[in-house]
C-alpha cells in the first residue's frame, strides 16, 4: 500500500526476498522499515489488464510456493489447474491499462519476474523505504488488509 500511496500506481508487485524481515506486531519504528527493505528505488510501467494476470499466471510457475505480494488488487489461483488456467478469479479487467510499481530489481528483471523484459519504466525519484516512512506518517495506524489479496484454492 505505501509503494501505491508514494506513485499513484494501481497495482504494485514485491517478490517475498524481497523482504528481509517480517514486521513485529505492535509499533513499528522506522529502523524497522530499514531492517526489512533493501535499499531501492521504486520504478513504475504500464501494462494492459491481460498482461497483469499473465504476471499473476508467471508467477506460479514451477510449482513456486509463495507468491509475489501484491497491493492494488485480489486474486484467487488454483495450483492445480493447467499452466495459463490458474488464476481463477481476479478483480483486474483484461480490457484496461494499468500502471505497476515495483522496485528498481523486479523491473530492470522483468523476464525474471514478470515473464518479459520491461521497457519504457519510469524511475519515480522515491527509495521503497521512504515511500514506507511517508505512508506511516500519513496514516494514524496501519493495518493489514481485511482480507487476504491472494487465495489459494483447490488444495
Amino acid at each position: 500500500d505505501a509503494v501505491l500511496f508514494a506513485t499513484g500506481a494501481d497495482v504494485a508487485f514485491q517478490n517475498n526476498p524481497g523482504i528481509r524481515a517480517d514486521l513485529q506486531q505492535d509499533a513499528i519504528s522506522i529502523r524497522d522499515l530499514f531492517a526489512m527493505n533493501f535499499p531501492n528505488r521504486l520504478q513504475t510501467f504500464q501494462r494492459s489488464g491481460q498482461q497483469v494476470l499473465a504476471i499473476l499466471e508467471f508467477d506460479l510457475r514451477d510449482g513456486k510456493d509463495r507468491p509475489m505480494q501484491v497491493a492494488g488488487m485480489h486474486y484467487s489461483f488454483d495450483r492445480s489447474r493447467p499452466e495459463g488456467q490458474r488464476i481463477v478469479a481476479a478483480d483486474i479487467d483484461p480490457a484496461a491499462t494499468y500502471s505497476i510499481a515495483a522496485q528498481a530489481y523486479l523491473v530492470q528483471r522483468g523476464a525474471r519476474f514478470f515473464g518479459a523484459a520491461v521497457e519504457n519504466w519510469t524511475d519515480t525519484q522515491t527509495e521503497m523505504v521512504d515511500a514506507q516512512i511517508r505512508y506511516t506518517q500519513h496514516q494514524d495506524t496501519v493495518m493489514a488488509p481485511a482480507r487476504g489479496r491472494i487465495r489459494e484454492v483447490g488444495r
